[in-house]
């Protein structure tokens, strides 16, 4: 098993890089981890770190969602001006 150090730098990096499958696996293995010290030193402290970490992640997605959505929004946006803007086939009538 990786050290809670190891465990929460992987989980920031796939949290960061949108890599949702792999931080999913590392959470399972972070949550083994962390059980592991509760039983074992019954450590309130990893717990306070265990916090942070699920409110960073939390915090960091709820910005990727925004971000995505405002990118979704603007190509929405950007589709109407250009279809808006495109000649549309038709019959040309001269004098």
């Amino acid at each position: 098993m990786s050290s809670a150090s190891q465990l929460e730098t992987a989980l920031r990096e796939s949290v960061a890089s949108e890599d949702y499958r792999r931080a999913n696996r590392i959470w399972t293995e972070y949550r083994g981890w962390l059980e592991e010290q509760l039983r074992l030193r019954g450590d309130n402290e990893c717990l306070q770190q265990a916090r942070e970490l699920v409110s960073w992640a939390g915090r960091t997605i709820l910005a990727s969602r925004a971000l995505a959505l405002d990118e979704l929004n603007s190509l929405e946006v950007r589709g109407r001006y250009q279809a808006a803007g495109t000649p549309r086939p038709g019959i040309e009538v001269t004098g």
